[in-house]
């Protein structure tokens, strides 16, 4: 998979509705924690950052800032399904999340 497809495929899921996002890690078989949603983040974004464009990389980085906040010691909470649906930082992630994606998908249409 290349680089792009990568990133598409790890924000995808992070600019999903939570319901869908709940969905999505359900199927996935991981339960309800939604920690599984920064693991594919991470993952894609060591792989594929930095991308070339300014406005996309910015917002990779935001979203890989927020999402390693979330992680440190004692904010486990912050993974739950009520912090998944109602938590500001996951309205956060779920907006930048859908513009990185829009970004994205518009880089590698200019690409084709």
């Amino acid at each position: 998979m290349n680089r792009t497809a990568t990133l598409i495929a790890a924000l995808e899921p992070l600019a999903l509705a939570p319901d869908e996002q709940l969905a999505y890690l359900a199927a996935l078989g991981v339960g309800e924690t939604a920690d599984e949603l920064a693991l594919q983040f991470d993952d894609a974004f060591r792989y594929a950052h930095p991308m070339g464009q300014a406005s996309l990389d910015a917002a990779l980085r935001a979203l890989n800032e927020r999402l390693s906040m979330m992680s440190d010691t004692g904010k486990a909470a912050l993974w739950s399904p009520l912090a998944l649906a109602q938590g500001e930082d996951w309205v956060f992630i779920r907006r930048t999340a859908a513009r990185a994606l829009e970004l994205t998908r518009a880089l590698d249409d200019a690409r084709v």
